[in-house]
């Protein structure tokens, strides 16, 4: 079994390398890639050119798109500084090879891009809320004017419509949801 990799350079030097180290290294490379690709472009074009001609009203999912390519490409980062310290360690550190450590850290790696992505969404979702709420407190926002985007801002709060409900009913729900005092009109503004 080998137990290093030696690599042959230019002036006859061989170099030994830990594969298990270098292996790992190139998984965290891909997940980089990986994330990277996927914090790419979700979306936008269509929400700009809605933007530009006036087509479909504001959403929120643009705030959400946006938050969705940051952490993704905040997770690439991290995996790729992972990626090339392994890989360093494997070209610094030569041991034998086990093939148990790399199925266990490949194994972990994945673990790890899997949780991550699971929890993106509640993550996006609690972010949206902190950054909702911060923005009422500090920017005047009609939401009786707006009742599209007051439904989908009291959906992300949880803020469910009933049959029963008149829209000044729904936005004092929404206002309650979002720790807006209950005034008539016009809301926002430091409480």
């Amino acid at each position: 079994m080998l137990s290093m990799l030696p690599l042959q350079i230019a002036d006859s030097t061989v170099l030994k390398v830990d594969l298990d180290w270098v292996v790992l290294g190139f998984v965290c490379q891909f997940l980089a890639g990986a994330f990277l690709l996927s914090s790419m472009g979700r979306g936008r074009p269509r929400m700009r050119l809605a933007s530009i001609l006036g087509g479909a009203g504001l959403t929120l999912e643009t705030l959400r798109n946006a938050l969705h390519a940051k952490a993704r490409g905040q997770a690439a980062a991290l995996f790729f500084l992972l990626g090339n310290g392994l890989v360093l360690i494997g070209l610094l550190m030569p041991g034998p090879r086990n093939m148990r450590i790399e199925m266990i850290g490949v194994g972990a790696l994945l673990f790890l891009a899997l949780l991550f992505l699971l929890l993106l969404g509640r993550y996006v979702d609690n972010a949206m809320r902190r950054y909702i709420k911060v923005h009422l407190s500090l920017y005047p926002f009609s939401f009786e004017d707006n009742i599209q985007m007051t439904r989908e801002i009291g959906a992300l709060f949880g803020v469910e419509s009933s049959g029963q409900d008149t829209l000044e009913s729904f936005v004092s729900k929404v206002r309650d949801a979002t720790g807006l005092p209950s005034t008539s009109r016009f809301g926002g503004g430091l409480k």
